[in-house]
């Protein structure tokens, strides 16, 4: 299981992103990237995930994700 300081890589397990960080959910969907269908998250990595989408930069990608998580979750102390 990831911890919430952990950066987020492109091996990174879809179901532990999502657990770890439910915000990933909104900014990947912002982005055209469905990471939870029908309530279930995708089985797979975030790297596999991105890589469906051929017009995507994956280390773009996990750059903006890692800088957007780095912000305090809601109710938490930036660490």
């Amino acid at each position: 299981m990831i911890e919430k300081v952990d950066p987020i890589r492109a091996d990174t397990p879809v179901e532990e992103l999502v657990a770890a960080h439910p915000r990933a959910i909104r900014f990947l969907a912002e982005r055209e990237i469905l990471c939870v269908m029908c309530g279930e998250p995708f089985w797979g990595t975030l790297g596999e995930l991105i890589g469906q989408r051929e017009d995507l930069d994956a280390g773009q990608i996990l750059a903006e994700l890692n800088a957007y998580l780095a912000g305090s979750e809601p109710g938490e102390q930036p660490g």
